[in-house]
C-alpha cells in the first residue's frame, strides 16, 4: 500500500507540477539558479568554478531538471520530482512496520506536498514559488529520518527477514544522509548528529534494532563520500 501511494503521489506531483513545464514565482533566487544551470550547462562545476554555500546536488538537480524539461521553464519543477523519486520510496521504507497504513500513507502525501508544491512556510497562502526549493527538499529527507525515532514491531517470520529489514533501513538511513550533504551542509549535520546521538541511546524492543541500521547506514555513507 506504501509503495503504490509512492508511485501514485509521484505521477500525481507530475500532473500538477512537471507537466506544466512552466516555473511558478520569480523570486530573484529563481533567476540565479537559472544562471548556474546556465554555467553548468558550458561545462563549469559547483564550488570550482563559482562558490556557493549550498552543496552539488542544489545545483545539478535543477540542471538535470533543465535536460529533461528541454528548458528554463519547469526545471525546478522537474528538480523537484527527482528529489521526490529518491525521497518518498526512503519515506516508505522508514514507515513499513511502524505505523497503521492509513497514518503512513497521510505521511507520504505530507511528504510529498513538502516536496513538490512551490510554497514555503512563511509565504502568503496564495504565493507560489521556487526560491529556497532546497529547504523543502532537506526538511523533507529529515523528516524520513527522524520516522526512525518510531519504534517497529518485531519482524513475523524468521531471522532473515530482519537481517533485510536492516540492510533495507541501513541503505535507506545512507541515502538520505548522502542527500543531505550533497544539498546543504547543516541540514547534514542535524541528521548525522540524529543518526550517531539516537543509533547509540536506543533501548528497548521496538527501538534496539536501529543500531544495526545506523551503523551500516554511516558505513555506507562514508564509502559514497
Amino acid at each position: 500500500m506504501l509503495a503504490a501511494t509512492a508511485i501514485a503521489l509521484w505521477g500525481l506531483a507530475f500532473g500538477l507540477f512537471g507537466a506544466p513545464a512552466h516555473t511558478f514565482g520569480s523570486n530573484p533566487d529563481i533567476f540565479q539558479f537559472f544562471n548556474w544551470i546556465n554555467a553548468l550547462d558550458h561545462g563549469q562545476m559547483p564550488s570550482r568554478d563559482f562558490h556557493t554555500p549550498a552543496g552539488m546536488l542544489t545545483h545539478y538537480l535543477p540542471y538535470w531538471g533543465y535536460r529533461l524539461a528541454g528548458q528554463y521553464a519547469g526545471a525546478m519543477e522537474m528538480a523537484s520530482l527527482l528529489a521526490l523519486a529518491a525521497l518518498l520510496p526512503c519515506a516508505a521504507v522508514a514507515l513499513a512496520g511502524r505505523t497503521q497504513v492509513l497514518v503512513g500513507v497521510a505521511v507520504l502525501v505530507a511528504t510529498a506536498a513538502l516536496i513538490a508544491v512551490p510554497w514555503n512556510p512563511g509565504d502568503g497562502a496564495f504565493v507560489l514559488s521556487q526560491h529556497l526549493f532546497y529547504n523543502r527538499w532537506c526538511w523533507a529527507a529529515l523528516g524520513a529520518l527522524f520516522l526512525f525515532h518510531l519504534p517497529k514491531r518485531q519482524p513475523r517470520s524468521g531471522a532473515l527477514t530482519g537481517v533485510l529489514e536492516g540492510l533495507m533501513e541501513g541503505l535507506v538511513v545512507a541515502t538520505l544522509l548522502l542527500f543531505l550533504f550533497l544539498v546543504k551542509i547543516t541540514y547534514f549535520a542535524v541528521g548525522a548528529a540524529f543518526v550517531a546521538i539516537f543509533g547509540a541511546a536506543v533501548f528497548g524492543v521496538g527501538f534496539g534494532r536501529f543500531r544495526r541500521a545506523a551503523a551500516l547506514g554511516f558505513a555506507l555513507f562514508a564509502l559514497a563520500v
